[in-house]
């Protein structure tokens, strides 16, 4: 049920994701669980991650096709699924010989491919309609994040192996890579495509250029950058740093418009396609923070 500052599930929340009209907003959780919410933080539908002899499997992450049909799970024990937003059934298993776990997954833009990351560094681009492999990326070493950006022409990913990279996405071919000072866990791509933000800069988000990795900015924290995301309408930037600051930037200036102090660390912040409120797991609580006004 709703609390006073959101809805209470029954587990940490581990990853989220918003309808792409924003009208739910998909939960992962760590006792291997998905959750579909309403706009008023009601539970739509539950389901469980696994089968009779896995039913624990911790998730990792959670993507919604582009028109918003399908809704994917990821697990620590290398399998993704996908589930019918309309009435939570399961539409598909995907697993692989190996257990990796996946950490973060992307579909495409016409929602016919699935790229899932897994720990091992293999980003793997799965064909959503034919239920087969159509290739991989070899990010190196435990890859964080995969994006897509909004044309479908290429795929940026990020990695443990301190590098930012961005792919082709008709070969899965690598155009760039930038090393980075630390561990990368953050990317996104502008809805332009012209450009994206990533971590792994310590206490910076840097903007790159999408064609040659160049960097345009930076957006300077007190704190280690935790989480850096574009705002719907690539207006705005919104990032969380280690201290518990969420802060909304200004994303052509790089000016800073607004800072909030959290009561705690903002699990995968995501921006609703308004662009004014961000919707964050706090442990097993989901809480809709107000970005304006």
């Amino acid at each position: 049920m709703p609390s006073p500052h959101g809805l209470r599930l029954p587990a940490s929340i581990t990853s989220l994701a918003v309808h792409p009209d924003g009208r739910s907003i998909a939960c992962a959780t760590a006792d291997g669980s998905v959750h579909l919410v309403d706009a008023d933080l009601s539970v739509v539908w539950s389901a469980r991650h696994g089968t009779r002899w896995s039913r624990a499997t911790r998730l990792a992450s959670v993507a919604f096709s582009p028109r918003g049909d399908l809704v994917a799970t990821g697990a620590h024990d290398g399998s993704t699924m996908t589930w019918r937003v309309a009435d939570g059934r399961p539409s598909r298993r995907i697993t692989f010989p190996h257990t990796d776990s996946v950490v973060s997954s992307a579909f495409s833009p016409d929602g016919r491919t699935l790229a899932i990351a897994h720990q091992s560094g293999y980003v793997v681009a799965w064909d959503v309609e034919q239920d087969r492999e159509v290739g991989r990326m070899d990010h190196g070493f435990w890859a964080t994040g995969v994006e897509y950006d909004a044309a479908g022409s290429f795929i940026a990913t990020v990695g443990y192996d301190r590098s930012v990279r961005v792919w082709r996405a008709d070969d899965l071919t690598e155009v760039w890579r930038v090393p980075t000072p630390q561990m990368a866990g953050a990317v996104s791509i502008a809805p332009a495509g012209d450009r994206l933000v990533a971590g792994g800069f310590g206490d910076r988000a840097v903007v790159l250029s999408s064609d040659d990795g160049a960097e345009l900015g930076a957006l300077q924290h007190r704190d280690k950058l935790l989480f850096a995301r574009f705002t719907p309408d690539g207006r705005g930037i919104v990032t969380e740093c280690l201290g518990h600051v969420l802060t909304l930037w200004d994303a052509v200036s790089h000016e800073k418009l607004r800072e909030l102090q959290l009561d705690g660390l903002a699990v995968d912040p995501c921006v609703l396609p308004s662009g004014d409120a961000v919707a964050a797991g706090f442990g097993p609580e989901l809480r809709v923070l107000r970005l304006v006004g």
